[in-house]
C-alpha cells in the first residue's frame, strides 16, 4: 500500500544545502521544508509499506539517515487521503449575517433577533463589520430550526 508520510524533527546540527538536495525530490519523492542552516524541519515522502508502523519506520529511516536529529511528530495517510487533505481549504467557511439570512430565508434582523435563541450557533468572531459565524455550524441549526413563519398574532384588549 502506499502511504505519504510527513516528518517533523530537530536536526542535531544545522542542515545545509547538500542534505537538503540529497533528500529534495529523491527516489521517495522527498519534499523539504528547512531554512538553509536551520535545524527545525518537516519532511514529506512516499513509503509502499504493507502496514502504518512498517511505512513510519521506513519514512523515518529514510530521513534520519540524511539527517541525524530528534523526530517530534510523524502523520501518515493514505495517498488518497493526503491528496484529498491538500485539497481541501485552510480554515472554514465563514459567513456574517447577510449571509445567514440567505440560508435561512430571513431579514438581517431577523437573524439578529434569532441570536437570542439558545440553540443559535456562537459566533467564532465579533468583528467591526458584525458577526461571523462557521457556515457548518448555521447548517446545523437550520435543518433543526423549527420555523414558524409569518409574524405573531397581536392580540387586542376591548376596553369597556
Amino acid at each position: 500500500m502506499e502511504w505519504t508520510v510527513r516528518i517533523e524533527m530537530t536536526a542535531d546540527r544545522p542542515v545545509d544545502e547538500d542534505t537538503i538536495w540529497s533528500l529534495d525530490g529523491d527516489e521517495r519523492g522527498t519534499a523539504l521544508a528547512v531554512e538553509p542552516g536551520g535545524r527545525d524541519l518537516s519532511a514529506t515522502l512516499t513509503v509502499e509499506a504493507p502496514t502504518v508502523p512498517i511505512a513510519a519506520e521506513a519514512a523515518i529511516a529514510h530521513v534520519t539517515a540524511a539527517v541525524a536529529g530528534v523526530v517530534h511528530r510523524v502523520q501518515i495517510d493514505t495517498a488518497e487521503a493526503y491528496h484529498r487533505w491538500l485539497t481541501e481549504p485552510p480554515f472554514p467557511e465563514l459567513v456574517g449575517t447577510a449571509e445567514v439570512a440567505e440560508m435561512l430565508g430571513v431579514s438581517r434582523q431577523r437573524v439578529n433577533a434569532l441570536t437570542a435563541h439558545p440553540d443559535f450557533p456562537r459566533p467564532v468572531a465579533e468583528l467591526a463589520a458584525g458577526k461571523v459565524w462557521r457556515k457548518g455550524d448555521l447548517s446545523r441549526f437550520a435543518e433543526e430550526w423549527a420555523r414558524r413563519p409569518g409574524r405573531p398574532r397581536k392580540t387586542v384588549r376591548a376596553t369597556a
